[in-house]
């Protein structure tokens, strides 16, 4: 059975050598390695991407080039081809959209040789065995237009995997694409290339049009023309360096038609000068206006040559311009002529009394973008744009200038209030102006857009709430600690050998040979004595400590505005430099401990309190460790955002620390033994708590009027015996 399914999948060779006959189904991979064995060839591939059976349907035995085609057909079907790696001596497989970056360049193909691609094809590992995908370099004739020929080489490219690209600077295109398409792409090429023109350069005068506006106007006439059925006009305009000229690269028959175009373009209107008295605007008002309407409009490019000057003397405008533009200006003074006296711009200082003016002023610019003032309608009747609900301007490039693009965007509202310019709409000629010295928004425009503004101004200007943030950490300590211990000393006579024995834990202090000193240590102490004999010491030591510490700090901030509270200690510290001679001794730094308390309340429409807290209380807990090293320090710290109710007391968290520890010494093995090993030994034991909590009690300040402000303060005063208020003593003036 095996035997007969082997002989179905495999290829049969024929005797005469030169044809294979396939199975009907058989694996890839079976069928890349029977090409590669049959022809002679070493091939490369992984074997988890070659995969899967293929089905073929063959009229006959093929050749070995037939073969070959077969294997590259296949593997093409799946996404895979073959190529042959830079200085590699076998065929790889590969990803087809990865093979134009890996596949050496094979061969080149030189337009102005008149060769065909086999008459220049290098040999490859077998000269009648192309890869599957093969990367050329194509050169085409000089006079050829390489763009024009990239453009038609990438219409015919397979996708994806086919490239078409330039060479650097050079004359030469680079072609990377399945063996069979890179042909066509040849002859298509070589086509084109045989039918190409002459490329001239000619540099062409402009009187009017700057070459940038030529060379972008003239490139965009080039699609208009092509939509509208023309023929394609090949090259391209260009702006010469310097000067008022551009330049034409094209193909000569083509010189013409780029001519017509720029011929076209160049008929800007002369400019003339005109003076215009202003008898019911002032004059800087209108420049400003006119320059709004005719040097930033979007839909044209700004002519240089445009200019407004003020005469402030006589109250004119002395504008120059092109005739269609004085034709504007003249319908604009006209429509700011026929305004009505009540309707005509007015300037008003509206003061902001309880809140940052630049705040209010942010707002303000945010509602009026939104559409929440109803600004004039414009010259159709209609109602003014989103632009024109902004107040945004447009720049001689056409993009948008309102504060969303604005270079302060990201900056503090403070900032960005004071360096923005006053904003404008072109319709409702709105003006927005803070000045921050007096907390005034100066607002000029019609009376009515002023009234809206106005009432929106005062429903800003609304007085925040105050809280008064009163926090109480406790810190509590517990510690005690055991110890009892026995020395023994003892002398022993054996003989003419005296033996002295001791067993010392540092209870005591040497007063003679054997005779122990009860020292100046804590605790009970006791002492057995026999002269010349023994002494035993017994010392027994019980220490409890009990701390409580409180702070209670207190504060009171505006709502959304952020406290801090810190009460630290600064612990110096020094550095110590040692070289080889000398060692020199400096200020290290230093360490800080203590009390530090942030809050950040924000009155809710309920009268709760959000408040985003962090709250770090730390301590020195012994001596420095080294010369020139800071003490130790101990740090417990609370942060997180809590809602707290008006008026009460929680507790927002707590940490808790308990330790303990026993220590032992004694003699080795004797120590061990029972009852006398008791003798033997020094024992320790130390237990310890440690307890921190934060309370916090909010409280808002609501009188209008300051009175609870006021009794806050005065009740402080008179707990600390202050008296803040001054007194009045009346004097005679003579």
């Amino acid at each position: 059975m095996l035997a007969s399914v082997i002989g179905a999948v495999l290829a049969i060779l024929q005797p005469d050598g030169r044809t294979t006959s396939l199975a009907n189904t058989m694996d890839l991979a079976r069928l890349v390695d029977l090409a590669a064995e049959r022809l002679r060839v070493s091939v490369e591939y992984d074997p988890g991407a070659v995969k899967g059976s293929v089905t073929l349907r063959l009229a006959g035995p093929v050749d070995d080039a037939g073969l070959w085609e077969v294997v590259n057909r296949q593997l093409a079907t799946r996404g895979l081809t073959t190529i042959v790696l830079p200085g590699a001596d076998a065929y790889s497989v590969v990803q087809v959209q990865a093979a134009a970056g890996l596949a050496r360049i094979e061969w080149e193909y030189d337009a102005s040789a008149d060769l065909s691609p086999s008459e220049v094809r290098a040999s490859g590992l077998r000269a009648d065995l192309r890869p599957g995908f093969v990367t050329i370099a194509f050169r085409p004739r000089p006079t050829a237009l390489v763009s024009e020929l990239i453009e038609v080489g990438r219409q015919i490219a397979s996708k994806p995997g086919g490239q078409v690209t330039a060479l650097g600077s050079s004359n030469t295109l680079i072609i990377s694409d399945f063996s069979a398409r890179v042909d066509q792409i040849i002859a298509a090429l070589v086509r084109v290339d045989q039918q190409a023109e002459p490329v001239v350069t000619e540099s062409v005068p402009l009187k009017f049009v700057s070459p940038l506006q030529a060379s972008a106007l003239a490139m965009q006439m080039r699609l208009k023309r092509e939509a509208a059925g023309a023929l394609t006009l090949r090259g391209e305009v260009i702006p010469a360096p310097g000067g008022r000229n551009v330049m034409i690269l094209a193909p000569v028959s083509d010189v013409a038609g780029w001519r017509d175009i720029l011929g076209s373009i160049d008929q800007l209107e002369p400019v003339i000068r005109r003076t215009y008295p202003m008898t019911s605007h002032s004059s800087a008002e209108a420049a400003s206006l006119i320059d709004l309407t005719i040097r930033q409009d979007p839909n044209e490019e700004p002519d240089p040559r445009f200019r407004v000057v003020t005469d402030l003397l006589t109250e004119s405008l002395i504008i120059t311009a092109t005739a269609s533009q004085h034709a504007q200006i003249e319908g604009i003074l006209a429509r700011l002529a026929d305004i009505p006296a009540s309707e005509r711009r007015q300037m008003r200082s509206i003061p902001v009394k309880h809140r940052p003016a630049a705040d209010v002023l942010s707002i303000v610019d945010a509602l009026i973008d939104a559409g929440a003032v109803s600004l004039e309608p414009n010259t159709e009747g209609q109602q003014a744009s989103a632009d024109d609900r902004a107040g945004i301007t447009r720049n001689p490039g056409g993009l948008e200038s309102a504060d969303a693009q604005s270079p302060n965007r990201g900056q503090p509202d403070a900032a960005r209030a004071e360096s923005r310019p006053a904003r404008r709409s072109e319709t409702s000629d709105l003006s927005l102006t803070l000045d921050s010295g007096t907390s005034t928004i100066l607002a000029i425009g019609p009376p009515r857009i002023l009234d809206q503004v106005e009432a929106l101004i005062a429903a800003l200007d609304v007085r925040q709430r105050q809280v008064e943030l009163q926090v109480l950490l406790v810190s509590l300590s517990e510690s005690q600690t055991r110890a009892l211990g026995a020395e023994i000393r003892g002398e022993v006579g054996l003989g003419e050998i005296d033996l002295k024995l001791a067993s010392l834990f540092g209870l005591s202090s040497a007063a003679g040979d054997a005779v122990p000193g009860l020292g100046s240590a804590a605790g009970l102490s006791g002492l057995v004595l026999s002269p010349g004999e023994f002494s035993v010491l017994l010392r027994a030591l019980e220490t409890v400590n009990q701390g409580r510490s409180l702070s209670m700090p207190r504060v009171i901030v505006a709502s959304s505005q952020l406290a801090t509270i810190d009460a630290v200690l600064q612990q110096p510290f020094s550095s110590i430099n040692a070289g080889d001679t000398v060692s020199t001794t400096s200020f290290g730094g230093t360490q800080d401990a203590g009390t530090q308390v942030t809050l950040a309340p924000q009155v809710s429409s309920a009268d709760h309190i959000i408040l985003e807290y962090s709250i770090s209380l730390s301590a020195f807990v012994g001596e420095s460790p080294a010369e020139g090293l800071p003490p130790p320090r101990q740090q417990n710290r609370l942060q997180s955002i809590v809602t707290i109710p008006d008026g009460s007391t929680i507790a927002i968290g707590g940490i808790e620390l308990n330790t303990e520890s026993r220590a032992v010494s004694q003699i080795p093995f004797f120590g061990d033994l029972p009852l006398v090993g008791e003798l033997l030994k020094n024992r320790s034991r130390t237990e310890g708590r440690q307890r921190f909590y934060a309370f916090i009690r909010p409280t808002i300040l609501r009188a209008d009027d300051f009175s609870d402000l006021k009794y806050l303060s005065r009740q402080s005063a008179d707990d600390a015996g202050v008296d803040d208020e001054p007194v009045l003593v009346p004097r005679v003036i003579r």
